[in-house]
């Protein structure tokens, strides 16, 4: 359950390891040859902090993690916040380039996305307004049993073009363990044709710095601007 509504931010993470290192990619140069050209705005390694592992995410992981958050086996209630649990996401069909790559630390997963063309556009505005008519879902499932998940809208400040940070936090009852809570923050962000999308779950009970992800949200922004005008 915490991986399907952490789409990319999980299961791009867990699945990154079968990838490239990405090392000092982006801003810092030593792109491959054989990169998406979209690769050249991507974070530098460094910008994931010293000890991160950071790996190239190639497109067939980020389409596993970046489907639908809710099965045909998943209920949600009020029916009408459905359509927010995918839009946690970058998008997974209709853009015409990407680049991701998704970076470890501790128990701290991070997946930066950039995707150009149609989809890139039709996000930001709906994910801002879904969270704001849609503050709390509970959703059941023979799966899982019941969660419950928040959605709280962040500021962006320092992002430009159109922007939205959310965080958003599952509490699934687990029978043997007791409740199990997966927080999460997303940013997503337009430029001309290009979105941005940067995730940030944690899985080791702690929660992430909305600071520190506001920080890393800008210097997103602000790099692929620079490299991709």
């Amino acid at each position: 359950m915490a991986a399907g509504l952490a789409g990319a931010a999980l299961l791009s993470a867990c699945g990154a390891g079968d990838g490239d290192q990405a090392g000092a990619s982006g801003a810092a140069g030593n792109v491959p040859p054989d990169a998406p050209a979209l690769a050249e705005g991507l974070l530098p390694a460094e910008a994931f902090g010293p000890d991160a592992t950071v790996v190239d995410v190639s497109p067939e992981q980020l389409a596993a993690g970046a489907g639908p958050a809710t099965g045909a086996d998943v209920q949600v209630a009020p029916p009408e916040c459905a359509p927010l649990l995918d839009l946690t996401g970058p998008p997974d069909v209709g853009y015409e380039e990407v680049a991701a790559q998704s970076a470890l630390q501790g128990g701290t997963s991070t997946v930066q996305v950039l995707v150009r063309g149609a989809a890139a556009t039709s996000s930001v505005d709906g994910l801002a307004d879904a969270v704001s008519t849609c503050p709390e879902a509970t959703l059941t499932s023979p799966e899982f049993g019941e969660a419950r998940v928040t959605f709280e809208l962040l500021p962006a400040d320092g992002v430009g073009g159109e922007a939205v940070a959310v965080r958003y936090t599952t509490v699934v009852q687990d029978p043997e363990t007791g409740p199990v809570t997966v927080p999460v923050l997303v940013g997503m962000a337009e430029d001309g044709d290009r979105q941005l999308t940067l995730l940030r779950v944690t899985t080791d009970g702690t929660e992430p710095d909305p600071a520190a992800f506001a920080d890393l949200f800008s210097r997103a922004y602000s790099t692929q601007a620079e490299a991709l005008g």
